[in-house]
């Protein structure tokens, strides 16, 4: 079932990569310690999940403080927080809109979910960056709306490995904000823009930072909408969601 599983969710040019083409993407992944794959997803499979998370979805906002890690808290405490003490606000999916729990958008939303657990995505992944990867742990959707944000951190904790984005708002811009940003320890840094139907991974042991730039004004009404997780270190259990990421 695994390849099956992988075509019917992943673009074809991702899956059909020759020797040279894998050689190359292991070899960027290792000396940049992040890879992003535009067109991830087959266009009416990410059409399907986009749509559900854009207009069928509900989100809840959560608040987090760098003093609180890695629960979140009430939105009175963050307010009364300093601001350099406010880690995180942003949105995280909480159901289906009522009378859309039976919608084919949802369905099609928790078979992805489902399906990316399978080991064929894993291998996938193992392939793409030569790294040996355990378990996915919990897969989960975030909304980023006006004013949200996420600030500097590590994700190398509970035996991480691999984070996971895959990136799902139609038509985003770059002036709307959102960017992910990775600083490496000696202060590099690289900008990943949330490209619609793009999956982003990046090696949270490398001793990196990362960070999600504020959502702007300009974005309106529009959400910056993710599904996101970490693959686990061989031999680790799968990663829980005890550290709110990107």
């Amino acid at each position: 079932m695994g390849k099956e599983r992988l075509r019917r969710w992943v673009d074809e040019r991702h899956l059909e990569l020759s020797p040279t083409e894998l050689a190359d993407s292991v070899s960027r992944f290792t000396s940049t310690c992040h890879l992003v794959l535009g067109n991830f997803l087959r266009p009416k499979a990410a059409a399907q999940v986009a749509g559900f998370l854009a207009e069928e979805a509900e989100f809840e906002i959560r608040y987090g403080l760098y003093s609180a890690r890695p629960k979140a808290v009430s939105e009175a405490r963050w307010q009364r927080a300093n601001d350099d003490d406010r880690f995180y606000r942003h949105r995280k999916l909480s159901g289906a809109r009522d009378g859309r729990e039976l919608s084919t958008r949802l369905v099609d939303f928790l078979r992805l979910r489902r399906d990316l657990y399978d080991s064929a995505f894993r291998h996938l992944f193992e392939s793409l960056t030569g790294l040996a990867l355990g378990a996915l742990g919990p897969l989960v959707a975030r909304a980023y709306e006006a004013g949200d944000y996420l600030r500097p951190h590590t994700d190398d904790a509970e035996g991480r490995q691999l984070a996971l984005i895959l990136y799902l708002a139609p038509a985003w811009r770059q002036e709307y904000g959102g960017s992910l940003h990775l600083t490496d320890p000696e202060g590099r840094q690289v900008v990943i823009g949330a490209e619609y139907n793009s999956a982003a991974v990046f090696d949270v042991t490398a001793g990196s930072e990362h960070w999600v730039a504020p959502i702007s004004a300009h974005a309106a009404a529009r959400a910056r909408l993710t599904l996101s997780g970490w693959f686990a270190r061989p031999g680790s259990y799968p990663p829980s969601n005890n550290i709110v990421s990107e």
